[in-house]
């Protein structure tokens, strides 16, 4: 099952949600349609945020302080090898996690390793 956070999520709600998804990342909802798309926050992302702030500090962050913003997305209609080949050759960031949708609408989350285990390259 797809766990998504709000994007006022506390950070135990954000960790437990990476610890249900299993995936190295969860996906934030958008405030205005919660099917949609707003953020994602990978396991990097946590470990970033959590370096640059305070322990003090660490109660208030929020998973809009931790979300990549507007990530990169692909259809559900891509194929899998045009998937990793946009994880692969991203300029703009490391890809390892890339969700997937339908119509603007959330529909799942790729991992690369699991498209290399399936023996995509």
């Amino acid at each position: 099952k797809l766990v998504m956070v709000s994007p006022d999520a506390r950070l135990p709600e954000v960790v437990d949600a990476l610890t249900t998804q299993a995936m190295g990342a969860v996906l934030v909802a958008n405030p205005a349609n919660p099917s949609a798309l707003g953020g994602i926050i990978t396991d990097g992302d946590l470990r970033r945020a959590l370096k640059k702030s305070a322990a003090d500090k660490w109660g208030g962050l929020i998973a809009r302080d931790l979300m990549t913003a507007s990530p990169i997305s692909v259809d559900s209609s891509v194929a899998a090898v045009e998937a990793l080949t946009l994880m692969e050759r991203n300029a703009r960031k490391s890809i390892t996690v890339l969700p997937v949708v339908d119509a603007g609408v959330v529909v799942g989350m790729l991992r690369m390793h699991d498209l290399v285990q399936a023996g995509l390259s």
